[in-house]
């Protein structure tokens, strides 16, 4: 049964490896394109020729170079932004916007990785809308530092919001990059890093992607999809393993598909990078999958594949992702599931259906 009061998404915005707009990304998306490029000062060990190569990665090139950690969030968030509006057709100074919220969806803000806290996000929520000039009201802004899965925590405090009739729409936006020093040290360290000599690693990318989501009955703007059910769980442990992150994925999803679209999930787009853990949990958690809920042919979309991980916004972009292919008409059905899982076991699960006017 889908919810009598759906979201809508009436606006995208992103900017990746890809390229510099949302449009642009998801129509390389959708072709398999691959801009990987080597990763300036980072060297990896080949054993088989013994010697030194670049590490690998999917960089945003010609506008991160230079910065670091928030200041390299805050070119690439300001990018999607910028093009959020030239999407929707929208003004940043419109006085709609004092109705809006605005969320900012990061990485979880990890001690080992980052020298952050949680003032430090939320000071940049407010340097992007002062630095596009969108007039939403300070109140309004709030931030959700969940890594992976942080996107699709953002849409469910969005639809809260909307629901409860504090906000008129929302600007959801997730930002990341896993290519900054302290980020590829954090990585390095781990040795999750994807090398000839570990293959089973992650190659490191950046991206920024959001959504402008409205309440169906009250939306101005042109509905691209419908928002139709969201669902986070996760497992109460410091140190999941892949059984515990494969039961919260699979219980954000069976949550998902009960309050989502009666119609049958064609594309599944899934958070897969590359990493073991990354693999058996969504196995874990796909053999719990309800056939009933799935049509015939299902198709399933990793973007990691042609962006690298990106971390936090790899869901906001598997959400441009399945948005814009009912916007050009090439989904596998009118109804689609979104599914991420953070380094620390949080999942998130979403369904989104092709708009009537799509």
């Amino acid at each position: 049964m889908s919810e009598t009061n759906p979201l809508v998404i009436t606006g995208l915005g992103m900017v990746s490896s890809l390229g510099r707009d949302v449009v642009s990304s998801c129509a390389a998306l959708r072709c398999n394109m691959d801009r990987v490029s080597p990763v300036d000062g980072e060297m990896v060990w080949d054993p088989r020729s013994e010697e030194d190569y670049p590490l690998s990665g999917h960089q945003v090139s010609g506008l991160t170079e230079g910065y670091q950690g928030i200041g390299r969030w805050i070119r690439l968030g300001r990018k999607a932004l910028l093009d959020l509006l030239d999407y929707a057709d929208l003004a940043a100074d419109d006085a709609a916007w004092r109705r809006a919220g605005f969320v900012l969806c990061t990485a979880e803000v990890d001690e080992e990785r980052f020298m952050l806290d949680r003032s430090d996000v939320e000071a940049a929520a407010h340097r992007l809308l002062k630095a596009v000039g969108l007039t939403v009201e300070p109140a309004n802004v709030l931030t959700v530092s969940d890594g992976h899965r942080a996107a699709i925590a953002g849409l469910a405090e969005a639809r809260k919001q909307i629901q409860a009739r504090r906000w008129d729409r929302a600007v959801v936006l997730a930002v990341n990059s896993l290519l900054d020093e302290s980020s590829l040290r954090w990585l390095r360290e781990a040795d999750r890093l994807k090398t000839p000599e570990y293959p089973v690693g992650l190659v490191p990318g950046e991206a920024a992607s959001c959504v402008l989501v409205e309440d169906a009955a009250h939306a101005v703007g042109q509905a691209d999809a419908e928002l139709v059910a969201v669902a986070l769980a996760e497992e109460p442990d410091d140190d999941p393993d892949t059984l515990r992150i494969g039961r919260a994925l699979g219980d954000a999803i069976l949550a998902t598909l009960a309050n989502g679209s009666d119609d049958p999930i064609g594309d599944i787009f899934g958070d897969m990078n590359g990493e073991e853990i990354r693999a058996y949990s969504w196995g874990n958690a796909q053999v719990r999958l309800p056939r009933d809920k799935l049509a015939n042919l299902v198709k399933t979309i990793y973007p990691a594949t042609t962006v690298g991980d990106v971390g936090a916004s790899a869901a906001a972009i598997s959400v441009c992702a399945a948005a814009r292919s009912y916007v050009r008409g090439y989904a596998t059905s009118s109804a689609s599931l979104i599914w991420a899982v953070s380094d620390t076991g949080k999942a998130g699960a979403c369904v989104l259906r092709a708009s009537s006017s799509s």
